[in-house]
């Protein structure tokens, strides 16, 4: 199983919708691929989004900085209604691994990684196939452009009856879901924000700071008062950390969040300034992850061993 530890406890180690056809409830593993049911594609089939590419890379001043609004609140969403996710990674200014003339869409802070722990070293279908289908029975309402899981791939701008078929990029996404959103949807201009979408039962309560108007520290809103405040604005000050998105227009930490094995890493790299190019590929399940380099240059200097 993937294991997250909290962001503080990482700080310590380095110094609207109706009812759904798909349900949230889980149960044993099945062996995958992704096996879309008849219902969900029935669905999903009739739906059609435009896709909202990320643009040329042109460095790092072609990255948007953090989470745009709509995709951090659908992360909450997630989180909050599907126990079986782990963790969810967001905001990476990087290259597309398929296409490095090409950013990542995860640089404009309209992709999420949603994790789901392995079964053994495969897929836990019965736990991830649920929040996929629930994503694509909810296409047009939200906006969702583009899903890769588990060696399959949905692309809302496909016609109908060829939006999915098998993925062969350089990682299998077996161990986390790749989603995508429309910049419409980014900017929670789609009907599932704009309509009566009751907010996740257990989204955190902010802090006055992130209130439209208030001030706020330089580094985050959600942090202010945190006994970790003074931990977290260095972590940022240095390069360390770039925050999970943002709320009313403020950058946030989410410093009650998880942290997956690969964010763990990224930071340990960026503190230690490890050098993480040029290494041995050290293992067989994070070619194309973006945590990837970071891994091989920890495993290369002995820091971890998989």
């Amino acid at each position: 199983m993937k294991r997250a530890i909290g962001w503080v406890a990482l700080l310590g180690m380095l110094g609207c919708v109706t009812e759904d056809v798909g349900s949230t409830s889980w149960e044993a593993a099945h062996p995958g691929p992704w096996d879309i049911p008849s219902d969900t594609r029935a669905i999903a089939d009739a739906q059609y989004v435009a896709y909202d590419g990320a643009g040329a890379w042109v460095g790092e001043s072609g990255c948007g900085g953090s989470l745009l609004p709509g995709t951090a609140e659908l992360r909450y969403y997630l989180l909050a209604n599907f126990e079986q996710v782990s963790g969810i990674g967001g905001y990476s200014c990087r290259r597309n691994t398929g296409n490095t003339s090409q950013m990542s869409v995860h640089g404009t802070g309209r992709a999420l990684d949603i994790f789901i722990p392995l079964d053994g070293s495969s897929a836990d279908n019965d736990a991830g196939d649920v929040v996929a289908n629930w994503l694509i029975e909810h296409t047009e309402e939200i906006g969702v452009q583009y899903v890769i899981w588990d060696q399959w791939q949905w692309v809302a701008a496909r016609s109908s009856g060829d939006k999915d078929r098998m993925y062969t990029g350089p990682h299998p996404h077996h161990d986390h879901l790749h989603i995508e959103l429309t910049e419409e949807a980014a900017d929670r201009r789609t009907a599932w924000f704009t309509g009566p979408m009751a907010p996740p039962a257990s989204e955190p309560t902010l802090p006055a700071s992130c209130d439209a108007g208030t001030a706020y520290d330089p580094q985050f809103c959600d942090d202010d008062g945190h006994w970790a405040e003074n931990a977290i604005n260095y972590l940022h000050d240095n390069g360390l950390t770039y925050g999970c998105g943002e709320v009313n227009g403020k950058p946030r930490f989410c410093p009650e969040d998880t942290a997956t094995r690969g964010q763990a890493i990224v930071f340990i790299a960026r503190a230690s300034e490890m050098p993480t190019s040029g290494h041995p590929d050290a293992f067989d399940d994070d070619d194309g992850h973006f945590a990837e380099n970071a891994l091989n240059g920890a495993a290369a200097y002995g820091v971890i061993n998989g």
